[in-house]
């Protein structure tokens, strides 16, 4: 069987190494992640959109929430219209609300993929990123193209999780692993929202089996009681605290809550100059709650509590310093202030079904990734700007699709004897059904998909 070009995987990549200047590469508004998703709308390989129609009409948990992300969006395309906004405002509007199609075709992409070639791309794209750290001081590529990777807490997350099947990369991954640690948390590259959400991938792993979680904190205070002597002996670029003090990385955290018991916490580590590093933490703090406290106040009416003010408007009105930025930087604002509570219940659910569809795969290593990766990546964007642009949403459900396909594609196997000797071959497993059938990645009638 000839093996087709894995796009998806340097769309995942490339978001996750590049952040916002992969995003950008095409011609605007048809970027390189739109440009991909209409290839596969109209190509429609194996006709997963049919399937995808026929689940929502059995009101398949999964399927049946995209439906309603996508309807709702569709909803927000006529108002905008009916309101005369610019089409650049209606195409933002679209945004958000497509971005869950690219779920549908990571589960077409995870049904014919192996296991075997979806760990050979995570060990690729962990050991990029590790390159990519460490020349960063060298080419400084964060500051000449503003690099960011939007979600570092996932390779963490693939390297634990997948960790059964390195074999031979253990070593190799336990270095890589330990040289990404000082520039995921420093101050200067780092941020609050990525510690958050390694903690919550971390303790969503550990959770997962009553003695692992026994075993885990046993090590992580023996970890932190180590950091505590350690930590402060390894210095963080000029003007910054060290990065792998977890006195200081406590300090960043409760900065934006309480920012004086944040600066008694750093004076009395006696680190001087840490002071500013929390008082610029303090800073965003304040002007993201102005944001958030003037975006809430400004749905003033039923009408717009309910439907919000419309995706793609400024905050430019409501920023303290004017910025001309699209998103408060807090995803449940977010939907409150562009869908109203109607967007948010739905987004909500949406984030439920994939955690539903997460709990259905009987692969441990794969069932645990995927619910690390949705908790990730909700306690991200409730601090950051991730689900609703590109550079983080069309990874994120690129992921969750192609695991969820994998889960199943097992799942497949293991209801079919007679191909279980070729579960980690580049073909599929079974014929296509057709619409006649039982729909493509609905729950197994069995039950078997249930943790």
């Amino acid at each position: 069987m000839r093996r087709r070009f894995p796009m998806w995987a340097v769309l995942v990549g490339g978001y996750l190494l590049l952040g916002r200047p992969f995003s950008y590469l095409g011609i605007s508004p048809l970027f390189i992640g739109e440009a991909y998703l209409l290839i596969q709308i109209l190509w429609n390989r194996h006709n997963w959109l049919g399937r995808f129609v026929n689940d929502v009409a059995r009101l398949e948990l999964l399927s049946f929430a995209i439906f309603l992300h996508l309807a709702w969006g569709l909803v927000e395309v006529f108002r905008a219209l009916y309101m005369h906004r610019p089409m650049i405002d209606v195409f933002r509007t679209t945004a958000f609300n497509y971005y869950p199609l690219y779920c549908l075709i990571g589960i077409m992409i995870g049904k014919e993929i192996s296991l075997q070639t979806y760990l050979k791309i995570w060990k690729y794209i962990v050991i990029l990123a590790t390159v990519q750290i460490l020349v960063e001081p060298v080419l400084n590529l964060w500051d000449s193209f503003g690099v960011e990777m939007p979600m570092p807490p996932l390779f963490t997350m693939a390297i634990i999780c997948l960790w059964e099947y390195f074999a031979a990369w253990k070593t190799l991954y336990v270095l890589l692993a330990v040289s990404m640690l000082p520039d995921f948390f420093q101050g200067a590259h780092g941020h609050r929202s990525w510690v958050l959400g390694l903690l919550a991938g971390l303790i969503s792993i550990a959770a997962s089996k009553p003695k692992l979680f026994l075993k885990w904190v046993m090590i992580s205070l023996g970890g932190f009681t180590v950091l505590m002597f350690v930590g402060p002996l390894i210095p963080g670029p000029e003007g910054s605290s060290p990065p792998l003090d977890p006195v200081v990385q406590i300090a960043h955290i409760l900065a934006s809550h309480d920012p004086n018991l944040a600066i008694k916490i750093v004076k009395w580590r006696h680190y001087g100059n840490e002071v500013s590093s929390i008082k610029d933490e303090e800073g965003t703090a304040v002007w993201r709650k102005a944001i958030w406290q003037g975006a809430l106040n400004s749905l003033n009416t039923l009408e717009l509590q309910v439907m919000g003010i419309g995706e793609g408007v400024s905050l430019q009105g409501i920023t303290p310093d004017g910025q001309d930025i699209h998103t408060p930087h807090n995803i449940s604002i977010y939907c409150l202030y562009y869908t109203g509570w109607i967007g948010l219940i739905i987004f909500t659910f949406l984030m439920f079904a994939l955690l539903h569809a997460a709990r259905q795969i009987r692969n441990p290593a794969l069932r645990k990734q995927l619910i690390a990766t949705i908790l990730v990546a909700i306690v991200i964007t409730m601090t950051g700007n991730l689900l609703e642009a590109p550079f983080g949403a069309i990874p994120f459900y690129l992921i969750c699709g192609v695991i969820i396909g994998l889960g199943r594609r097992e799942a497949a196997a293991k209801r079919m004897p007679q191909f279980r000797s070729y579960r980690l071959m580049d073909h599929p497993l079974e014929p296509e059904p057709s619409l006649a059938q039982p729909a493509w990645f609905s729950r197994p009638r069995t039950g078997i998909g249930r943790a």
